[in-house]
C-alpha cells in the first residue's frame, strides 16, 4: 500500500432520512453485525442493512454518547445511552432558562432497563471499566468534569476532576478551568512480580488519571487535548518507544481474550500519542492537523502482525499509518 488515495467497493446505500450525529456497528443484544445511529432526540435507530430497523427511545433529548458492552451478565451485548435532558429553571428574574442535565439509559433486549440521571451537566463520555473480579461497570463523564462508576443496579461511587487538578496544581487556588471528560477506559498493568492491578483510566483538557475506585493514584499532564483512543501492538517488541507492559482487555466481547496492547491518542493538537513509562506521552505519528477518532486495523502487510492506525479529524480524508508513517 502506498500513500496515495484508495478506492472502496460500495456494498449498499441507505438514506436514513433522519439526522444522527453518532454511528456505532457491532453486536448489540443477541444479534450480530448491527448499525446503530444516534440522533438529537433521543432516538437510536438499529438495522443490518436488510431487515426493518428497531427504534429505540431513551425518554431524553439529545444523545451524546453510545456505547455497546455486556454489563448485565445476561449473556448479551447491552446498549448504553449518554444524553442530555432539558429542564426549565427560574431565575430571581423570574426568566425561564433551559438547563441540560445528564442522564444515563441502559437497554438490555431491546427493553429500558434502567435510567440513571447523575449529572447536573449533559454527558460526553462512556466506558467500560473491568475489576480485578472480572465485573463490569459503566462508566460515564460529563461536561463539568464529573465521572460516575456504577454497575447497573448499585449506587454509584462518583469524582469531580475538576477537584482532582487543583490537588495536582497546587499552586493554583482559583480559576480553574472546567473541562469535560473526553476518555475513559481500563487499564490493566502488571507489577514487577507479574501480578495484575485493574484500574481507571481518565482523561479531560488537561490531565491523563488514573484511579483504583474513586481514589486517584497518578495524574500526567497530557500534550494537548486528548479527544480519542484505540488501543494495539503499534510498535515491533524491540522498539523501545514503548516501554510499560499493559495489558488491556477487549472488553466489548463476551468472552474477550486478553493479551499485550499499546494505548494510543490522538491529539488536538495534531499528534498521535503512544502511552509510555509511568504514563507519559511519547510522540509516535504527527498528523499535522486536530484527531477527533483513531481506529485500531489490522497490519497493511501480510509478513507483519503490528496494527496500523486510522485516524480522522479536522482533514477531509481518513489517513492509515503503520509503525507510525502514513501508508507505505
Amino acid at each position: 500500500m502506498t500513500g496515495r488515495a484508495s478506492s472502496l467497493q460500495e456494498l449498499w446505500t441507505k438514506e436514513v432520512g433522519f439526522q444522527f450525529h453518532i454511528l456505532k456497528v457491532g453486536s448489540v443484544f443477541k444479534n450480530s453485525s448491527k448499525i446503530c445511529f444516534a440522533d438529537n432526540e433521543g432516538k437510536v435507530r438499529i438495522w443490518n442493512g436488510t431487515t426493518p430497523e428497531t427504534v429505540l427511545e431513551t425518554k431524553g433529548s439529545s444523545i451524546c454518547a453510545l456505547l455497546l458492552a455486556d454489563v448485565t451478565n445476561f449473556g448479551s451485548i447491552d446498549l448504553i445511552t449518554g444524553d442530555s435532558e432539558g429542564k426549565f429553571v427560574n431565575t430571581s428574574k423570574s426568566v425561564k432558562l433551559r438547563s441540560l442535565l445528564g442522564s444515563i439509559t441502559i437497554f438490555s433486549n431491546n427493553e429500558i432497563l434502567s435510567k440513571k440521571k447523575f449529572f447536573s451537566q449533559e454527558v460526553s463520555a462512556l466506558g467500560l471499566y473491568i475489576d480485578a473480579a472480572e465485573n463490569p461497570y459503566i462508566v460515564a463523564g460529563d461536561r463539568g468534569g464529573t465521572i460516575c462508576c456504577f454497575q447497573p443496579n448499585e449506587n454509584p461511587w462518583k469524582i469531580r476532576l475538576t477537584d482532582e487538578a487543583l490537588r495536582v496544581d497546587r499552586g493554583q487556588r482559583e480559576g480553574v478551568e472546567v473541562f469535560s471528560i473526553r476518555v475513559l477506559d481500563t487499564l490493566i498493568m502488571n507489577d514487577a512480580s507479574g501480578i495484575q492491578s485493574h484500574y481507571l483510566l481518565a482523561c479531560d483538557g488537561r490531565f491523563l488519571h488514573l484511579f483504583s475506585g474513586p481514589s486517584r493514584l497518578l495524574s500526567s499532564k497530557t500534550p494537548g487535548k486528548i479527544n480519542t483512543l484505540c488501543k494495539g501492538e503499534f510498535t515491533a517488541s524491540n522498539s523501545n518507544i514503548f516501554e510499560s507492559p499493559y495489558v488491556m482487555e477487549r472488553t466489548t466481547s463476551i468472552s474477550s481474550s486478553r493479551q499485550n496492547f499499546q494505548i494510543a491518542f490522538g491529539s488536538q493538537d495534531g499528534y498521535i500519542y503512544l502511552l509510555g513509562k509511568d504514563l507519559q506521552f511519547v510522540r509516535f505519528i504527527q498528523v499535522g492537523y486536530p484527531v477527533t477518532k483513531i481506529l485500531t486495523l489490522p497490519s497493511l502487510y501480510k509478513d507483519q502482525k503490528t496494527n496500523a492506525i486510522a485516524c480522522c479529524g479536522h482533514f477531509n480524508s481518513v489517513k492509515i499509518y503503520q509503525h507510525g508513517k502514513f501508508g507505505e
